[in-house]
């Protein structure tokens, strides 16, 4: 039996029949399956990984980033895409306010001002 709420990294297990979740026929409850029977366990995973590096070289791996999950479930959609893997992620976080960088690249002709806003 798979423990999908491990409390110990010795009770995280992933098996064949976890690819049985992706034949569902219904694309909503296929992410929501995939949602249910993974996350708990990757998120764990995630964990242990994190606090293990901060162990290892004493720096807090967490600060200025956050934890992307896929498949997302939005419930307002009106087609849910079909999901084809399950991940976690551990990125950096979005700004809040955008900011604008000028780049000003130089030709032969003409000078071109590029600007490029990070979200």
């Amino acid at each position: 039996m798979i423990n999908l709420h491990p409390t110990k990294f010795q009770e995280l297990s992933f098996t064949l029949e976890d690819l049985e979740i992706f034949k569902i026929q219904n694309d909503r409850e296929c992410v929501l399956a995939l949602q249910k029977h993974f996350f708990p366990r990757l998120e764990y995973l995630l964990k242990e990984s994190l606090d293990l590096t901060q162990q290892l070289y004493g720096i807090d791996v967490r600060t200025g980033m956050t934890t992307s999950l896929s498949p997302k479930n939005r419930l307002n959609t009106a087609k849910v895409q079909r999901p084809e893997a399950v991940m976690i992620a551990h990125t950096g976080k979005r700004r809040l306010k955008k900011i604008k960088i000028h780049f000003i690249l130089k030709t032969s002709k003409e000078i071109l001002d590029i600007f490029i806003l990070h979200i």
